[in-house]
C-alpha cells in the first residue's frame, strides 16, 4: 500500500467566510465555565489542573534528574496508533505516541508526562517527539508510503519563542512533507495565551502544516474559540464516545460537533472506539475519522508496516 489518503472536511474556512448565522451559533454557545490561565516567564500554570511548566511549578525532584537521564540517554521512544477513514475504514494516518524506556520497564505517559509538563523538560522532549515522528515519516515515505503522522503538542511548547522554528527544523531536516504533519494541541494550549498562541499557529499552518484541537469539549473554552485559531480537526474526546450510546448529553454533544465540523469545513476525529456498536454509531454520524482499540493498538514502527500490508489486503470495507 505505497499512499495512505488523508479523508475528511480537509482545512477549515477562513473565519470572515463562515456563514453569519453559524458565527452567531458557535460564539454564543459554551463547552464549560471559567477557566485561569497565566503565564509568568518560562511558566505556565493553569489553575485548577496539573499543568505547570518551568522550574518554579514543583514536582519531584527524583523523577525530574531521572526524566533528564532518560532523554540524555536516548530512553524515550514511540509507537504510532493507525486513525481510520470510517466511511470506507481505511488507515487515514498514524498518531505518534510517547513512552519512557526507564531502568524499570515501559512507562506510559500518564506516569512521567506531568512531571515532564512541571518540570519544562516537556520542551525539549516535545522537540525530540516532533524531530522523531517526522524522521520516521520521512523513512515510510522513502519506502513507498505517505503515511500523514500526527503529533502532540504541549501549552509548554506552544508558548516557546522557538516554537515555530522547531517546527520548520524538524520538517526541513527530515524531508517529511509538510502536509502530511498534523500538531495536535488542546483546548487549554491554546487558551494559556490566545493571541500568541493564534499567531504561531497561523505560522505553523503556513508551512503547510494542520492544526487540529485533541480532547475536544474536555475544557472550558467556547466554541467561538474555533474561530479564533486556524483548525483543521476537531478530535471527540474518548469520555463522550464511551458515553454517547448510554447518556443522552454525550450522544447530543458528538452528534453536535459532528455537525459543527460538518458546516465549519473542519474534520472530526473521534477518540477511544473501543466497542463495536461506538463504531457503528460514528458510521451513521458521518463522524470523518476515529481511532482506538478496536480498530488498531499503538504499535513500534516496524508492527505498524506488517499491519498496514495485512490492512490493505482485506476487502474495502474491513472492519475489525
Amino acid at each position: 500500500m505505497p499512499h495512505i489518503r488523508r479523508t475528511g472536511a480537509g482545512r477549515s474556512k477562513p473565519p470572515g467566510r463562515r456563514p453569519r448565522l453559524l458565527r452567531s451559533l458557535v460564539s454564543g454557545a459554551a463547552i464549560g465555565a471559567g477557566r485561569a490561565l497565566g503565564a509568568c516567564g518560562s511558566r505556565l500554570s493553569v489553575i485548577g489542573e496539573r499543568l505547570f511548566c518551568g522550574p518554579d511549578a514543583g514536582g519531584r525532584p527524583g523523577q525530574d534528574a531521572e526524566l533528564r537521564r532518560a532523554l540524555e540517554e536516548g530512553q524515550f521512544f514511540l509507537v504510532y496508533q493507525p486513525t481510520f477513514d470510517l466511511a470506507g475504514m481505511q488507515v487515514s494516518g498514524v498518531e505518534a505516541l510517547l513512552r519512557w524506556r526507564s531502568p524499570h520497564g515501559v512507562v506510559t505517559p500518564g506516569q512521567f508526562v506531568p512531571e515532564l509538563e512541571r518540570s519544562g523538560l516537556i520542551v525539549p522532549v516535545g522537540r525530540w517527539v516532533l524531530g522523531e515522528a517526522c524522521r520516521q515519516g520521512a523513512a515510510w515515505r522513502a519506502g513507498g508510503r505517505d503515511v500523514p503522522v500526527s503529533v502532540n503538542v504541549s501549552a509548554c511548547q506552544l508558548v516557546e519563542p522557538s516554537f515555530v522554528e522547531d517546527v520548520r527544523r524538524a520538517l526541513s531536516s527530515s524531508g517529511f512533507p509538510p502536509e502530511l504533519l498534523t500538531l495536535e494541541i488542546t483546548e487549554t494550549a491554546i487558551l494559556a495565551e490566545t493571541e500568541r498562541s493564534a499567531a504561531r499557529l497561523e505560522a505553523v499552518r503556513r508551512l503547510g502544516v494542520r492544526i487540529a484541537v485533541d480532547d475536544f469539549g474536555t475544557g472550558y473554552s467556547s466554541l467561538a474559540h474555533i474561530q479564533l485559531f486556524p483548525v483543521d480537526a476537531l478530535k471527540i474526546d474518548r469520555s463522550f464516545v464511551s458515553d454517547m450510546l448510554g447518556g443522552r448529553e454525550a450522544g447530543a454533544l458528538v452528534h453536535t460537533l459532528v455537525q459543527l465540523g460538518k458546516a465549519l469545513g473542519i474534520e472530526t476525529l473521534a477518540e477511544g472506539i473501543e466497542e463495536r456498536s461506538q463504531l457503528t454509531h460514528l458510521q451513521g454520524e458521518e463522524c470523518a475519522t476515529g481511532q482506538g482499540y478496536l480498530l488498531a493498538e499503538p504499535l513500534a514502527a516496524e508492527e505498524l508496516e506488517r499491519f498496514l500490508d495485512r490492512w490493505s489486503a482485506r476487502a474495502p470495507l474491513g472492519t475489525p
